[in-house]
């Protein structure tokens, strides 16, 4: 639903929107909904301070833009219509705005995953150029990839762990894995143009 919800915002909220549920991943309450948010405040209370910390760390805009709460209704209005087995009724009402205009699919976990990272390098890249700007920690990563490279280190020395939280869900450590591989990767294309040459 992040990844829906990102292409159905501004560019410049894209980022917020991908990332906006992120807090569900390491809250101990998980991902729950609305009305028991509603009856146990201290499941928002949670959830709030870990997204305060996410936009922190990833250096987004946080109380997230109203894009971002517009279109996370839409995409869930199109969820409820689509996948959960809601009387017509009850759908109308569930989130009160109109559905947004895409298919839910239902992905095994290791699909979705992969469109969520994709979508997360997307929402870093100046257009067109591959090089991902908006994150300084994701860079660091990519230069500790080069340098691992330089040092002779091989592409299977990667200091990021493959990460999951303890219900199975993907942690960010995985992108760090991933730009720390594309950094080794850049360099190793270097120095092998640079011994042909």
């Amino acid at each position: 639903m992040r990844v829906n919800v990102s292409k159905f915002v501004p560019a410049d909220d894209a980022l917020e929107a991908l990332l906006h549920d992120a807090a569900e991943a390491y809250s101990p309450f998980g991902d729950v909904t609305r009305p028991f948010k509603l009856a146990f405040t201290v499941v928002s209370a949670v959830e709030h301070k870990l997204e305060i910390a996410i936009a922190r760390r990833f250096n987004i805009r946080h109380p997230w833009p109203e894009s971002v709460k517009e279109a996370d209704e839409a995409v869930g209005q199109a969820e409820a219509e689509q996948i959960i087995d809601m009387p017509p009724r009850e759908v109308d009402v569930a989130y009160r705005v109109e559905a947004a205009p895409i298919r839910i699919m239902c992905w095994p976990p290791h699909v979705a995953e992969q469109d969520f990272l994709c979508r997360f390098q997307e929402t870093h890249c100046e257009e067109g150029c591959g090089m991902m700007t908006a994150n300084k920690a994701l860079l660091a990563a990519m230069e500790k990839g080069r340098q691992a490279r330089r040092s002779g280190l091989s592409e299977y020395s990667n200091p990021y762990p493959d990460l999951r939280t303890e219900r199975g869900s993907i942690t960010f450590s995985r992108a760090f894995r991933r730009f720390w591989v594309e950094g080794w990767r850049e360099e190793n294309a270097a120095i092998e143009t640079r011994r042909v040459s």
